[in-house]
C-alpha cells in the first residue's frame, strides 16, 4: 500500500482490536472508530462533521459517544455540560487509548488482551441494553461486524517490506531498525547518567528529542553501570498532578502515593524516569510538589531517580521565577545538552541508509537520489529531521511513480 506508514497501520489495527473485544458493532462501531481516529483527532474534526459522514443526527452521535466513553474507562456524565473536571468525556477517554493501552497493546497484547476481557465482563447489563438498542439503529453492513475474538492477531512489531523508506513523517521513531544517528549524544548522555547527574535535552520541536528519548529507554539496560528500570512518560498525555503520579506508580508496580509516600515505597526501585514534553509541568494542575518530589527522589549517586527530560526551553528558564535560574526547582539537577540540526554529513548518511535500508522492498533498491537532488534536500531542509524526512519521502514518491 502507498501509505507506507507503519505507526498509522499499527492505529488502525489497534482500533479494530478495541472494537473487537467490546464488542462494539454497526453504527456504535462506526462512531467509535472515527471518533477515536487520531487523523481525525489532529486535524480538529468536530462531531457535527463526523455525524455527518456517518449519517446520523448529532445528538444521537454525542448520546452513544457518551455510552462508548461509559464502557471504555468508566466515564458517566449526570445531566448536562462537562464533568467537574471540565475535561470532554471522549478526549479524557481519548488520552487513556492512546497513552496507555496503546503502549500495553504494542508491548504486551496478551496482558493487554487479558485486561480488555477482564472489563468486558464488568459491563453492567443496563449498559449491554444500551449497545444492544444502539446495534439495532445500524443498516446491515458486513464489514462493520465483529468477528470472533480469537482470530484477532497481535501486532509483531516485525517489519513488512517497505515500499518508501523515508518514515514516519512525524511524531517519535519507534521501530529500533528505524532509528538513525545521535550517536555521540547518545554516549554523552550516559556517560552523564554514569557519572550519577540527570540529564535535560534541549531542541526545537520536531528535531527529534522523543525518538532519541525512546532510543535511550531501549539502551539503558545495556548502558547504565548501575541497573535502573526504564519509565517513559510522554507529558502530553498526563492531565494534571495527580495523574502524573497515577502513570508513575503504575509504571513502578506501587499503590497511588505522593511526598513521603512515595519516596518510602520507592526507596528499594532503582528507576531511570524519561519525561517528554516536560513543559507541561509549566500548566495550571502542576505545582512545586510534584517538583520538590521529583528533586528529592533524584539527588545523589544511589537516588531512587535519574532523570533524562526533554524540552524546548532550559529548564531554569522555563521553571524559574523571572528567568532567575536559581529560584528553579530543576535547578543544579540536570545536565543539559542542545540537540542541534544536522550538518550537511550527517544528512547525507541518513540518505544513504535510508536508500539502502534491509527493511526496504528489494525492486526498490535500485533508487538512488542525484548530487543535485541531495544537494537540494540538504539547502531546504536546513538540517532539520522532520523537514528532511517528508522532503525525501516526496522525492521517493516521484520515483515510485516513474517505476509504476
Amino acid at each position: 500500500m502507498e501509505l507506507n506508514d507503519q505507526e498509522r497501520e499499527k492505529q488502525l489495527k489497534f482500533l479494530e482490536d478495541v472494537a473487537l473485544h467490546y464488542q462494539f458493532k454497526g453504527i456504535c462501531k462506526k462512531i467509535f472508530l472515527k471518533r477515536f481516529d487520531p487523523a481525525n483527532y489532529e486535524n480538529d474534526i468536530t462531531t457535527a462533521e463526523l455525524a455527518q459522514k456517518i449519517g446520523i443526527d448529532e445528538p444521537k452521535f454525542n448520546q452513544t459517544l457518551q455510552t462508548i466513553c461509559f464502557v471504555l474507562i468508566k466515564i458517566k456524565k449526570e445531566g448536562r455540560g462537562r464533568p467537574k473536571s471540565g475535561d470532554s468525556p471522549w478526549k479524557t477517554t481519548y488520552t487513556v487509548l492512546w497513552t496507555r493501552q496503546y503502549d500495553c497493546w504494542k508491548n504486551n497484547y496478551i496482558e493487554w488482551q487479558n485486561e480488555i476481557l477482564k472489563l468486558g465482563e464488568s459491563i453492567t447489563p443496563d449498559i449491554k441494553e444500551q449497545l444492544s438498542e444502539i446495534d439495532k439503529l445500524s443498516t446491515t453492513d458486513e464489514s462493520l461486524e465483529c468477528k470472533r475474538i480469537e482470530n484477532s492477531q497481535p501486532y509483531t512489531g516485525t517489519h513488512p517490506p517497505l515500499v518508501n523508506s523515508f518514515i514516519p513523517l512525524r511524531g517519535l521513531i519507534e521501530e529500533d531498525q528505524l532509528f538513525f544517528g545521535r550517536i555521540q549524544e547518545i554516549k554523552r548522555i550516559f556517560e552523564t547518567l554514569n557519572s550519577g547527574s540527570s540529564v535535560a535535552i534541549i531542541g526545537e520541536r520536531q528535531s527529534g528529542k522523543s525518538s532519541l528519548l525512546m532510543e535511550i529507554s531501549r539502551q539503558a539496560k545495556t548502558q547504565l553501570l548501575q541497573p535502573r528500570e526504564p519509565i517513559y512518560l510522554n507529558l502530553q498525555g498526563i492531565y494534571d498532578e495527580d495523574d502524573f503520579y497515577q502513570a508513575l506508580c503504575d509504571y513502578a508496580g506501587i499503590d497511588f502515593c505522593k511526598g513521603y509516600r512515595l519516596t518510602r515505597n520507592l526507596q528499594n526501585h532503582r528507576l531511570l524516569l524519561i519525561l517528554d514534553e516536560v513543559e507541561k509541568m509549566t500548566w495550571d494542575g502542576f505545582t512545586n510538589y510534584i517538583h520538590a518530589d521529583l528533586r528529592g527522589l533524584a539527588e545523589g549517586n544511589n537516588a531512587v531517580l535519574k532523570l533524562v527530560v526533554a524540552a524546548c526551553t532550559s529548564l531554569d528558564q522555563l521553571f524559574g521565577n523571572q528567568g532567575i535560574r536559581m529560584t528553579s526547582p530543576w535547578w543544579g539537577i540536570c545536565t543539559e545538552y542542545q540537540l542541534n540540526r544536522w550538518d550537511e554529513q550527517t544528512i547525507r548518511d541518513f540518505i544513504a541508509s535510508r536508500l539502502n535500508s534491509p527493511l526496504l522492498e528489494p525492486k526498490y533498491q535500485t533508487i538512488t537520489f542525484t548530487e543535485d537532488e541531495i544537494t537540494e534536500l540538504i539547502n531546504k531542509s536546513e538540517g532539520h529531521p522532520q523537514k528532511l524526512m517528508a522532503l525525501c519521502n516526496q522525492l521517493f514518491k516521484l520515483y515510485l511513480e516513474r517505476l509504476s
